[in-house]
C-alpha cells in the first residue's frame, strides 16, 4: 500500500517502528526501499534479533534509504549487522540533523576497524555534528568494533565535538580494552555532559578503568546512574559484589562531580556476603554525600529478593544518617 502511486498518507507519518515479533523467527527484515515515500519521518527504530547475543541481522540497503530521510532525527538500531565499516560511517554522514542515536547490541562486521580508522576512511567533518544523545548497549564479541570506531569519529579532527549532553552504557562482560575506549569516549564529550547512565548488571565487567575517570572535570553533570551494585546491610556493613569489586570504583569517582544534583544507585541488597569486601563502608558513602552542596536528591532502586523493602529501607537510613538530616535520600524498589 506504502508503494501504491495513489497514497497520500505517507506524508503525514512521522515515527517507524520495524522489527521481528519473535526471536525464533530468521526471516530477513523486508527490503527498505519503500522509505524513500517516507520522507517526512523524525524516528526510525528498527530490530533485528532483539535477544540472542549471537545471531544479528544485515540490512545491506540501510545506507542508501537512511540517505533519502533528511527529517531523521532519532535513530534506533537493535541487533543489526553492518557488512562494512564505510556503510556504517556514510549511513551517519547521510544524517546531518541526528539528535538522538541509540545502538543495541550493533554490530560492524569488517575487520578494518582494528585499524585506525581515520587511515582506513575519509570521515566528514561535520558527522554527527548535532547529536546530543547518545545510548550504547553492548553484547560480549558483538560490538567491540564499534567500541573502538566511536571514539575516532568524535576526534579533534571534527569541525567541533557533538553536544553530547546524555550518555546510557550498558557495558559487555569484556576486556580491559573495550572500558579503555568507553572512557575515552566519555573524556572527549565530557565538557556538555548532563546525563551519564552505566548499567553494569551482573557480569564481570572490567570498570576499573571507568572508576579512574576524572569526574571533577565533567563540569555540567547533573545526574548519574549506575545499576546494579550488590551490597550487604548488616555483617560489618561493608559493600560486597562478589562478582567485581571494582565496579564500586565508578560511583565513589562519580562523586568527584562538582554540579551533580541527581545520584541514582540501583542497589541489588544481599542478606550474606557472596565475596570479598570492597573496602567502602556505607560511613564512607556518607561523607561523600554530605560534601556535594549541589546533590538535592540521591535515589536508592532497592532490588531485595530475599528482604522486604521497609527492612532494607529502614537500615539504610540508620546507616546514611547526614543524608537523611539533610532529606536527599529518596527510595524505591526495583
Amino acid at each position: 500500500m506504502v508503494n501504491h502511486p495513489g497514497c497520500t498518507f505517507t506524508r503525514h507519518v512521522r515515527e517507524i517502528l520495524l522489527g521481528r515479533p519473535l526471536v525464533t523467527d530468521d526471516s530477513p527484515l523486508e527490503p527498505l526501499d519503500w522509505l524513500r515515500r517516507l520522507p517526512n519521518i523524525t524516528t526510525l527504530k528498527l530490530t533485528g534479533y532483539p535477544v540472542l547475543p549471537g545471531a544479528m541481522t544485515e540490512i545491506p540497503d540501510i545506507e542508501p534509504r537512511l540517505g533519502r530521510l533528511p527529517c531523521l532525527t532519532t535513530l534506533s538500531l537493535h541487533g543489526i549487522t553492518f557488512v562494512t565499516l564505510a556503510a556504517f560511517i556514510s549511513m551517519l554522514s547521510m544524517l546531518p540533523d541526528l539528535l538522538d542515536l541509540n545502538l543495541q547490541n550493533v554490530c560492524i562486521n569488517d575487520t578494518r576497524i582494528e585499524n585506525k580508522v581515520s587511515t582506513v576512511l575519509r570521515i566528514p567533518t561535520d558527522i554527527l555534528s548535532k547529536l546530543g544523545r547518545l545510548h550504547l548497549c553492548l553484547l560480549e564479541n558483538s560490538s567491540d568494533a564499534l567500541v573502538l570506531l566511536l571514539p575516532t569519529l568524535l576526534s579533534a579532527k571534527l569541525v567541533r565535538y557533538p553536544p553530547i549532553t546524555e550518555v546510557h552504557l550498558q557495558l559487555p562482560r569484556s576486556e580491559a580494552e573495550v572500558t579503555l575506549h568507553l572512557c575515552e569516549l566519555l573524556r572527549r564529550i565530557s565538557s556538555r555532559l548532563t546525563t551519564i547512565r552505566i548499567r553494569i548488571g551482573q557480569h564481570d565487567v572490567d570498570a576499573a578503568e571507568l572508576g579512574r575517570l576524572e569526574f571533577a572535570q565533567f563540569a555540567q553533570l547533573r545526574s548519574f546512574t549506575v545499576e546494579l551494585l550488590r551490597t550487604t546491610l548488616w555483617l560489618g556493613d561493608e559493600w560486597e559484589d562478589g562478582l567485581n569489586p571494582r565496579n564500586i570504583g565508578i560511583l565513589l569517582a562519580a562523586l568527584q562531580a562538582p554540579t551533580l544534583h541527581t545520584l541514582t544507585i540501583h542497589l541489588l541488597v544481599l542478606d550474606a556476603p557472596h565475596g570479598p569486601g570492597t573496602h567502602m563502608s556505607w560511613e564512607s558513602l556518607d561523607r561523600c554525600l554530605d560534601i556535594l552542596p549541589l546533590l538535592k536528591d540521591v535515589r536508592l532502586i532497592i532490588h531485595a529478593p530475599a528482604l522486604d523493602l521497609d527492612t532494607a529501607t529502614n537500615r539504610i537510613c540508620e546507616l546514611l544518617p547526614r543524608a537523611v538530616s539533610r532529606g536527599i535520600l529518596r527510595f524505591g524498589s526495583g
